[in-house]
């Protein structure tokens, strides 16, 4: 399981936790204190876990930026992902464009 489903488990059973604490105290006035108890187990385990994410993202970087620094070690399937990819950017930023533009060719003049 990944880091985000992690967390979105611990979270979830964090918040049925906390629902089933305000129906049992049985008020209003007590989703307040709900959010603020969200918020602060939140807040805690993103603080905690944010480093780990941070080391973890610098080291991927890095292993793909020397896997892929020199275009003469890239095989065939590295160039396939590559041209899917850029077709799929450049794609989505020419449909943007059209979209901006209100327009197929060009801009009203």
């Amino acid at each position: 399981m990944n880091r985000f489903g992690l967390f979105a488990r611990r979270s979830f059973v964090l918040l049925r936790r906390s629902e089933q604490q305000v129906v049992s105290s049985g008020g209003a006035a007590q989703e307040k204190s709900l959010a603020c108890k969200v918020n602060a187990v939140l807040s805690e385990y993103i603080a905690k876990d944010l480093p780990n994410l941070k080391t973890n993202a610098k080291a991927e970087w890095k292993e793909l930026y020397g896997k892929y620094k020199n275009i003469e070690n890239w095989t065939v399937g590295d160039l396939k992902k590559f041209a899917y990819y850029n077709s799929l950017f450049l794609s989505f930023f020419f449909i943007g464009e059209i979209i901006g533009r209100k327009n197929v060719i060009g801009y009203d003049v």
